[in-house]
């Protein structure tokens, strides 16, 4: 299958899946068709394949999500960790002047483009 073909490549290179890209013809065979074989995905013995790298972005100390001067969220970095995956670390701080730090699973975090 691809993901087998990911894996083996990814292995012999000594870099995680999302880190290298595969591509036949102009097509980029990305992880939404890790389910086919590659039979299905017209390739045959003797078909060509490009592989590309990938560098995992990673940004440091992008910024602060501001509630007042007194409640705050600093993000210490995001990191592309896999496929369509990103793993944020942050520190929230308030001086609960107006009660306690809203739990974690209450908050949110979005995606917006052209970083509007």
């Amino acid at each position: 299958s691809l993901k087998d073909l990911y894996q083996r490549a990814a292995k012999e290179l000594g870099k995680r899946e999302h880190e290298i890209r595969l591509i036949h013809g102009a097509l980029f065979l990305d992880r939404t068709s890790f389910g086919s074989t590659l039979e299905d995905l017209g390739i045959g013995e003797g078909e060509v394949l490009n592989l590309m790298m990938h560098s995992p972005v990673r940004v440091d100390n992008p910024g602060t999500s501001r509630y007042n001067r007194n409640y705050f969220c600093d993000v210490c970095t995001v990191e592309e960790v896999d496929w369509d995956t990103l793993e944020v670390k942050f520190e929230v701080r308030g001086d609960m002047s107006l009660g306690d730090l809203q739990a974690p699973r209450f908050s949110k975090l979005s995606w917006s483009e052209g970083g509007k």
